[in-house]
C-alpha cells in the first residue's frame, strides 16, 4: 500500500506553484484509484453493504458481516 503524507509530485514537500516537482513519467501511483478513509467510517460503510455473505477466507478482523455488494441493504441508507 502506498502512503504519501504530501503532494505526490513533489514527495516530503508542500504544494507550491515554485517548487520542485517530480515528472510524471516517474510517479508510482496505484492502478486502482483509492479515497484513503478512517477505521470507523469503513466499519460505517461496510456494515451496511448488501448482497449475499462473503466467503469465509475473504472475511477480515471487522466486528461486522462481510458482504460482496451491490449497494447498501435497509432503510438505513448511508448519510
Amino acid at each position: 500500500m502506498l502512503v504519501f503524507f504530501c503532494d505526490i509530485c513533489n514527495i516530503g514537500f508542500s504544494f507550491i506553484d515554485t517548487a520542485w516537482h517530480e515528472t510524471n513519467e516517474n510517479l508510482i501511483l496505484p492502478k486502482i484509484p483509492v479515497t484513503p478513509i478512517g477505521y470507523v467510517d469503513a466499519v460505517n460503510y461496510m456494515k451496511r453493504l448488501g448482497g449475499d455473505e462473503v466467503e469465509k477466507d475473504w472475511r477480515g478482523g471487522m466486528n461486522i458481516t462481510y458482504r460482496y455488494g451491490p449497494g447498501f441493504s435497509g432503510a438505513d441508507q448511508m448519510r
